[in-house]
């Protein structure tokens, strides 16, 4: 509203690790423990930005916000006061999806469009079908990554592994060449250095040589 961008509201969406999701939907803002997904970059218990919108739910009131975060720092939860939640509500809606929804979405989007997104991406299409209230208004999801760079996580959903953008895969084709390149020529300088010959170790004039036991011990 601020920056005079005409949107309904924002829907914010979660793997497991679903700390903003729990706090809209049950009115306190607590961590949990970590759930390693298959959407990495969305594996936190504490959102860095929500204190933003705390700040802007609470009508701007840095005072109370100082007080709750330290509440929460110290107590690791936060009671979200009714006034505060119910503005976040009617900003934001959310909803968490779990990697087996995950990779569901991926594999139907993949069926129905014939395009493929990454495992992020994929968590915000599952909870943007999920949290549209309204049919006549549209949703628009932002892709935040390509599928290039997961494609462990989409091969498993779809059985393709994505190929690297065309400017990548230029990148790529031309540091493999380069690095052959460099093995080639390491291989050549190593052919036209010497060789050296192994010498059996020489005892000093007036001193035993090396014994070697015809039954040595095993240590």
């Amino acid at each position: 509203a601020h920056m005079g961008l005409g949107i309904e509201n924002l829907v914010i969406a979660t793997n497991e690790n679903d700390i903003v999701a729990r706090a809209l939907n049950e009115g306190v803002y607590a961590p949990g423990r970590v759930h390693p997904s298959l959407s990495p970059a969305m594996d936190i218990q504490v959102a860095s930005n929500f204190e933003r919108a705390l700040f802007e739910a609470s009508d701007r009131d840095s005072t109370w916000l100082k007080g709750a975060m330290a509440t929460f720092a110290r107590d690791k939860r936060l009671p979200i006061p009714p006034s505060v939640l119910a503005k976040l509500r009617s900003r934001y809606a959310a909803a968490h999806c779990d990697d087996r929804q995950t990779l569901e979405t991926i594999r139907t989007l993949r069926a129905e469009t014939g395009r493929l997104i990454d495992p992020h991406t994929a968590v915000g299409l599952h909870a943007a079908h999920l949290m549209r209230p309204k049919p006549d208004i549209p949703v628009v999801v932002l892709a935040t990554a390509h599928p290039a760079k997961f494609p462990n996580a989409v091969r498993e959903a779809t059985g393709v592994t994505p190929d690297l953008p065309p400017r990548l895969a230029e990148e790529s084709a031309k540091r493999q060449e380069d690095d052959h390149e460099k093995r080639k020529q390491i291989f050549q300088i190593q052919r036209r250095l010497p060789r050296r010959r192994q010498q059996c170790p020489v005892a000093p004039e007036g001193r035993a040589g090396p014994r070697f036991d015809a039954n040595p011990s095993v240590l």
